[in-house]
């Protein structure tokens, strides 16, 4: 009678851990695997203490995990954007600090500023979710368009950033017009053909400004100059004439 209650004992508890643990604990105690089925029979109590101290610092274990994929994926969220999946305002503005804590004298840092020319009638004609795919086949294509140190930022909208950390002059014009192709090559979304273009706003850290937020005020400038002139072009901001060219 007291082996058959035992056997149930260990049996109810094995069961119980099994629901606890999702099938963790029940893999290394399982009576038909080996003999701690056996000894937990003949001496439920005791292993019972032992069980549930192992299940304890499983269950820790796994909350640990739970907390530590938890906290990455609140920092992705955080400071990447929804749509497209790149870093968000925030994150772009971090990593224009740290660019100009790291640049050396030699090399510039860059911000391009893009925005989309026509990407209005685009939601209005197609909707907004042929705007939205648009919108993520533009953050592919920047991406292609950049260096891995580079960044590239969906700011708000249609709105993209690119930040060049060491830098130059020739490097920068060549990434502005290397970006300006690419986005003018057709789109093919839902079946429909749609084409939009991009006016760039640049602007180099080392001319003046160590301040992300006044930097990206001038390249917004320089952006609008180039709307101003046609759209489908850039313009870059130069700190000695407050000009553009």
């Amino acid at each position: 009678m007291k082996s058959v209650l035992r056997l149930i004992l260990a049996l109810t508890i094995l069961e119980i851990l099994k629901e606890l643990v999702e099938d963790e604990i029940i893999q290394f105690f399982d009576i038909r695997q080996n003999s701690i089925g056996e000894k937990l029979i003949n001496d439920g109590g005791a292993y019972l203490i032992i069980i549930l101290f192992v299940w304890a610092l499983l269950r820790e274990e796994k909350l640990l995990k739970k907390l530590i994929e938890s906290e990455k994926r609140y920092y992705y969220l955080a400071n990447h954007d929804s749509l497209t999946g790149l870093p968000n305002r925030m994150q772009f503005f971090e990593r224009i600090e740290q660019a100009l804590k790291e640049n050396l004298t030699e090399n510039d840092t860059a911000i391009l500023l893009i925005d989309l020319d026509g990407f209005k009638n685009v939601n209005d004609s197609f909707g907004h979710d042929v705007g939205d795919v648009l919108l993520q086949a533009v953050a592919h294509r920047l991406k292609v368009c950049v260096q891995e140190k580079d960044t590239v930022s969906r700011l708000a909208g249609d709105e993209f950033s690119v930040l060049l950390p060491s830098t130059n002059y020739e490097e920068t014009i060549l990434a502005a017009e290397t970006i300006i192709k690419k986005l003018q090559s057709p789109y093919i979304i839902c079946d429909y053909e749609i084409m939009v273009t991009s006016s760039i706003g640049n602007v180099f850290a080392k001319d003046d400004v160590d301040k992300s937020e006044k930097l990206l005020k001038y390249a917004d400038v320089a952006m609008y100059q180039a709307k101003k002139n046609g759209k489908n072009n850039y313009r870059i901001y130069t700190f000695a004439s407050g000009n553009y060219y």
